[in-house]
């Protein structure tokens, strides 16, 4: 395994969860709609891991629905408020830097459902109220959404204000805050935060892939993405996993548990990365700030361009993208652009994610490398 530096992609799975999740196949793998004996000891625990969730994320158990990932939960939050305000069909309104999870989704629905869609732009590479509030008073939504950290920067959104605006100006509006990169980064309370919905996905944070959350507000009517059994109270049909809901709810604890003192140190950590950065003498620029998580760092290295390094930072053991994930194998990542950069800035981002696992040897490693690749090749368009 390479020097990890991709956390933002997905977390490292951790070394507990995965032996809870092996112990929970052996002891849990049965069907949970099954009325025997086993069938209903994984309902019960089931059950209860979901308690200890809505425990994490100050909610209610009931508003907790499982899902396979932070792509179908926004899916289904998006879908789901288009289809039950059809006969409204007032537009939907989110931002150009929004992850393409939420990006696609809205342009399919603009295309499928005919739905008036408002991409908000950013100012100077930070969320525009004026330009929310501008948009609301121009014509009533039927949703607003939002993410809570952005994926390549790590700009926290200013949630308390969105929803102020939202509730002044369309208070029918539903509201869906992506938090996929501020779980295990920030304290969450689905309670005191006010959406209508939020979408995980943890994988982020140490759980096995394949598993994410949808919170929908109690009493909200929701139109299901799955139909079929009837599994989750009708709101998301599919036989559910117990194995990985249990090793799932203790990855959220664990994570939750360390949030302030992770803080503290991917801090620490940041602020080190960029002093060598500086003392190497090589030209860079910072686009994430003050105002964003300490654990996305998002760079611009004039001199070269980021699949070059990426390229020679792989073959040297270490692990980082250019962007997101989900986005890297574009030419210009269109989120970037949104975010201020020049579509020829944009290739030469690379997005550096730092987590409590990072270790200050590695960072010295990665920049000595780093610093190496760009003398070797900087100034040359590769």
């Amino acid at each position: 395994m390479g020097i990890y530096f991709d956390s933002t992609a997905s977390g490292l799975l951790d070394p507990e969860v995965l032996d809870l999740y092996v112990e929970a196949l052996k002891k849990f793998n049965y069907n949970p709609a099954s009325l025997h004996h086993d069938g209903r000891e994984c309902r019960l625990a089931i059950e209860e891991a979901r308690c200890r969730m809505a425990t994490v994320l100050d909610c209610e158990a009931e508003e907790i629905i499982f899902t396979s990932g932070g792509s179908e939960s926004i899916n289904t939050a998006l879908k789901s408020v288009t289809i039950e305000s059809r006969r409204r069909g007032r537009k939907l309104v989110s931002d150009a830097a929004e992850h393409p999870a939420t990006m696609e989704t809205l342009r399919f629905l603009e295309t499928a459902e005919k739905r008036e869609v408002d991409f908000l732009p950013l100012k100077n590479g930070r969320y525009d109220l004026s330009a929310l509030r501008a948009s609301l008073e121009g014509s009533a939504a039927d949703l607003i959404s939002s993410l809570y950290v952005h994926n390549e920067n790590g700009m926290i959104y200013p949630l308390a204000e969105i929803k102020a605006l939202r509730d002044e100006l369309s208070p029918s509006a539903k509201w869906h805050v992506d938090a996929v990169q501020a779980l295990g980064k920030l304290s969450i309370s689905f309670k005191n935060i006010g959406a209508d919905f939020m979408s995980f996905s943890l994988h982020k944070i140490g759980a096995p892939k394949g598993i994410g959350l949808l919170l929908a507000r109690r009493n909200l009517r929701l139109c299901p993405l799955i139909h079929g059994g009837g599994q989750q109270g009708g709101r998301r049909s599919g036989t559910e996993n117990p194995p990985l809901i249990l090793a799932s709810a203790l990855a959220m604890e664990k994570s939750a548990k360390t949030v302030e003192q992770n803080w503290t140190r991917v801090s620490a950590l940041k602020t080190l990365l960029l002093e060598r950065l500086r003392a190497s003498s090589q030209p860079f620029r910072e686009v994430s700030d003050a105002r964003s998580v300490p654990h996305i760092v998002l760079l611009l290295f004039p001199g070269l361009r980021a699949q070059t390094l990426q390229n020679g930072l792989s073959e040297r053991g270490f692990d980082l993208s250019i962007g997101s994930a989900c986005a890297s194998t574009k030419d210009a990542d269109p989120a970037l652009i949104a975010l201020g950069l020049s579509a020829d800035e944009s290739r030469h981002a690379v997005r550096i994610s730092l987590s409590a696992q990072t270790r200050e040897e590695d960072i010295e490693r990665l920049v000595h490398e780093i610093a190496d690749l760009l003398t070797r090749f900087g100034g040359a368009e590769h």
